[in-house]
């Protein structure tokens, strides 16, 4: 009988997955999607409750939820097996995700994208899970700009309304549940908060008024409609794919688990997936202009804990103008004028910039003042 102790982590786990690697191989990449076949490595194609009945590929979920311990027997297991633990988070909701595993980060990044390296921070320096996710979103969209048909107009009409999620001030959205896969995601509502001239702004609905009050949302709104109109009016404007000439802002705790996995903090994201049609390659496109925000979270219910005075004054005021940039940016280089999206470094360097000319400066990291 063996025997695994719940770990601390900086977030609540609720699940583990153990997968036999291998008896006697030297392999050191599995990936695939669970029922489904991969052209390399070990597809997951079967789960188990016991050990002795895995095989190489096979996997088997460990729930921590409710309890300090679990208990793992591991009698008619072969004495040379060898285990892999993944601590993680299980998720029911979205689509199936697709696990890498690797001791070489350069290997998952070249087989799972297909990009060149040069967009991607090198391995050997301590970056944050902001940069990092960051650069593996930047590095993604010139991928989406090579291989997606160009988007349709969405004009949501009523019927269309009701189709795309929306309940009177309440829509679903498809949010990122992997740290560097586009394609996983997990579905959160969203209520309308305010609607101003230039912007949106909805709130998971898990977050109550403890967490964000009214005048909260209301400061909020004030500073990311005047970045928005201002913004756009200095450097271009973004693409209105859903035709109702706003950006949407979703202020999520999905964003903190992101930034869980990253072992860090995530302020906030733009994806460009979200202006193209929902497919196969593209499942968690939203078909909107919308940007990504994490939410105070004290307790660390989420992620990190992080104090509600320390995120509205420091990361989300200044989130708005750097991640709008990257929407623009995107608009204007590839929808616009039919090219590549804009190198990495420069992307990024011109969205601190606009945080700067907005007049809030960069927004202070966790992963740099407070860990």
């Amino acid at each position: 009988m063996g025997k695994i102790n719940k770990y601390k982590r900086l977030l609540s786990l609720t699940a583990f997955v153990l997968i036999l690697s291998a008896c006697g191989s030297n392999s050191s990449i599995f990936n695939g999607n669970i029922g489904n076949n991969m052209e390399s490595g070990v597809p997951f194609s079967n789960e188990y409750s016991s050990p002795s009945e895995l095989r190489r590929g096979d996997l088997m979920y460990l729930d921590f939820s409710s309890t300090k311990e679990v208990d793992l027997d591991f009698k008619n297991v072969e004495s040379n097996a060898e285990f892999i633990l993944v601590i993680g988070s299980a998720n029911k909701n979205g689509i199936e995700s697709t696990m890498q595993i690797s001791s070489n980060f350069a290997a998952i990044v070249e087989k799972d994208v297909g990009l060149e390296m040069s967009y991607v921070p090198d391995e050997d320096i301590d970056y944050s899970a902001d940069e990092v996710f960051s650069a593996w979103l930047r590095a993604a969209e010139f991928e989406l700009a090579a291989t997606e048909p160009l988007p349709q107009e969405y004009h949501l009409s009523e019927g269309k309304l009701a189709k795309a999620g929306y309940n009177n001030n309440i829509r679903s959205f498809r949010v990122l549940s992997s740290f560097l896969n586009v394609t996983s995601y997990t579905i959160v509502d969203g209520e309308i908060r305010c609607n101003r001239d230039n912007i949106v702004l909805y709130v998971d609905t898990r977050v109550g008024s403890d967490i964000l009050t009214d005048e909260d949302i209301d400061n909020l709104c004030n500073i990311y409609d005047r970045t928005a109109g201002k913004e756009q009016e200095l450097i271009g404007e973004a693409s209105d794919i859903n035709q109702d000439g706003k950006i949407a802002i979703l202020l999520t705790p999905q964003v903190n688990k992101l930034g869980a996995m990253g072992g860090g903090i995530i302020t906030g994201y733009f994806w460009a997936g979200d202006l193209y049609n929902v497919s196969s390659s593209n499942p968690a496109s939203n078909q909107m202009e919308i940007i990504y925000a994490m939410v105070p979270d004290p307790n660390g219910n989420f992620g990190m804990a992080v104090s509600k005075d320390f995120v509205m004054s420091n990361l989300l005021p200044p989130l708005l103008a750097h991640e709008l940039q990257h929407a623009i940016s995107y608009n204007q280089h590839v929808f616009i004028n039919g090219g590549p999206p804009e190198q990495n470094w420069l992307n990024e360097g011109i969205s601190h910039l606009m945080e700067d000319i907005m007049g809030y400066g960069i927004e202070i990291l966790l992963g740099t003042c407070c860990f």
